[in-house]
Parts: C-alpha cells; structure tokens; sequence
C-alpha cells in the first residue's frame, strides 16, 4: 500500500495550537477517538513510557510518537503541524506524527516511518507540507511523491547507512581512537579506490595484546594484571590495520531478510555485519539494530 493510503484528513490537524510534546499527543489521540478500542489516558501513558526509552525526535524537526499494540490488526496515522514550533528533548518539533499500529506487524510502522522521514528529508517537499493549507492539500503533497509501505521487512530498512571506515595503512592506534569516539566496537576497511577489503573488531584488537600460547591456556592468573596489553599499547602506532584485519563474513545485501540476517548473525556469533552491493559496502547492521528498529521499535 501506498503510505497516502494510510491518511485521512479528519486525522490531519494544521496549524495546531500546541506548544508542547503532550499537548501534541493528546490532541492527536483526540483525533483518532473511536478508532482505537482503549482508554485515551492509558494509551498516552503509554506513549509516554515508550519515550522515557528514547525520545522520537528525528531530523528536521519530524517527531513520531508512536505505540504497537496487541490484539490490534489495523494501522493509524495522526498528524498535527503546530501552528509554531516547539522544543521536545532538545530539538523542535515541527511536525508531530502519532502511528498507532500492531504488534504483530513491526515492518508496517519501519517503513512508515522511512516513509515520512524521506519526504522529511526533502526540502521542497518538508517546506510544502508544512504550509499546507488544508488537510486535503497536504493529502495531496504526499501522493504525489507517495512511497510504497511494504509488509516484509529488508536489511535496508535497519541497517546504517553512514559508514565510519578505516584503510588498510591506518593504524591500530586510529581503530582504537575511533572505536571509543563513536561508540563501536566494529570498524569495516575501505581501500585507497574505495574498494571493501576487509574489516576489523575489537576481538581483533585485543587478540593482539594476548600472546598466542594464552588461547590454549585455561588460566592466565600467572600474567601480571596489565602485562600483555602494555605490549600492546607500546606498540599501537606500529601496528598497520592490514596485518590484522580479517575478510568480512557473512556479508549481506540490502535485499537480505532480516529474518534471514538474524539467523546468520546467530549461526556465526556476530555483532555486526557488513551490508554490499557488489564489492561496494553500502552499510553496516548490527546485533542493536535488531533489538532498537525491531524488538523494541
């Protein structure tokens, strides 16, 4: 179905006369009376809670609020754009959209979601929408650049697209600085042409500071505390990424499952794996992706 599909504009309120985060969501949840069979307080409790997880505040000023269900089979968008924008978790909101879906069906609200976030994401259609006169016009802004909302849910719809790489001349010294600057503990490896040539983990990182005999030993209580990886330390500037990085597997596509990925990154016991088209990486999809995008969506 297309994503316009979804809208109707009894449920589209412009120029809202909000100036906060809960009045947003109250007079959204007011919008939608009688089509979600729960009381409107319990369900704004519930919004509320699932934003003390992580606030769903996202680029350009688009919040998603939003709420997945039991016992609940259809799939309910309300959108308000505030007559001026206002602050929620340290970012304005421009447009509030409330999406009220079925547990059973994460990948409906995923790419309902991305839906919103690529127009978003557009200038010319971001500012059309936001001066849009009537409900119906705004109806009309969304179908004609309408995106399809899909059923399955693909690898491209979780992964990381923004790649944070190293070269094979890097150091281990410029993996480890970049492992604690952005919070990671995997890094994939880029060559001068821009080819995917291999890439690197903090296993492989500290398999360095551990002497090769130590993997066949049952206890290292004989080794002083800090021993090994002072030898590492010393010697992180030396170390070239090429004489430790690994050929990345598995690797998926865009196209992959996520079905399909658990059960690899399951079978193999990895944390994150790369995402190709061809010999070009494209971007990276970890174990927490999983668990944010999908179990705790």
């Amino acid at each position: 179905m297309k994503l316009s599909s979804y809208l109707h504009p009894e449920y589209i309120k412009l120029k809202a006369r909000i100036s906060s985060f809960e009045e947003g969501v109250k007079l959204l949840l007011g919008l939608i009376r009688g089509l979600v069979n729960q009381d409107e307080e319990a369900l704004f409790s519930r919004v509320q809670e699932r934003e003390a997880q992580a606030p769903t505040v996202l680029d350009h000023g688009l919040c998603v609020p939003h709420l997945r269900l039991d016992d609940f089979d259809d799939h309910v968008i309300a959108i308000a754009v505030p007559e001026r924008p206002f602050t929620y978790a340290g970012k304005e909101v421009r447009m509030l959209v409330l999406i009220i879906s079925s547990k059973a069906q994460p990948s409906t609200y995923l790419n309902t979601l991305k839906g919103f976030g690529l127009l978003f994401k557009d200038p010319a259609i971001r500012e059309s929408l936001l001066s849009a006169k009537t409900p119906e016009q705004f109806l009309r802004i969304v179908a004609a650049h309408d995106v399809e909302i899909k059923k399955g849910l693909l690898v491209r719809d979780i992964m990381n697209p923004s790649i944070i790489s190293v070269s094979p001349e890097d150091t281990i010294k410029d993996v480890v600085d970049l492992f604690v600057k952005h919070h990671t503990s995997y890094l994939p490896v880029i060559n001068a042409s821009g080819r995917f040539v291999g890439e690197i983990r903090m296993f492989d990182v500290l398999h360095i500071g551990l002497p090769q005999y130590t993997t066949m030993l049952g206890n290292l209580s004989f080794l002083s505390s800090f021993e090994p990886f002072e030898e590492l330390l010393k010697n992180e500037d030396r170390i070239l990424v090429k004489e430790v990085m690994k050929q990345p597997h598995p690797v998926c596509t865009p196209q992959t499952t996520v079905i399909e990925l658990s059960f690899e990154m399951t079978r193999t016991q990895r944390r994150h794996v790369a995402v190709v088209e061809g010999e070009t990486l494209v971007g990276v999809v970890s174990f927490m992706d999983i668990l944010e995008k999908v179990l705790r969506v």
